[in-house]
């Protein structure tokens, strides 16, 4: 936020767009951590089929 507003007003060009790489890399990151953290429900969707399968096989091997 401080690189924001400390932003020259003339001959920016750089700036800004070092800004704008930086505001991208953190919210991809934010994303990847939050589909990391929900696997069946975040920008990617997993099918829980191969989580229900092992579930099953364990549950044959105990009975």
């Amino acid at each position: 936020m401080a690189f924001g507003i400390r932003l020259p007003r003339r001959n920016n060009r750089g700036q800004i767009i070092t800004l704008v790489v930086i505001t991208a890399l953190l919210t991809t990151t934010l994303c990847i951590i939050r589909d990391v953290d929900r696997p069946f429900g975040g920008i990617i969707n997993i099918e829980p089929t191969a989580v229900t399968e092992i579930d099953r096989q364990g549950n044959r091997r105990n009975a």
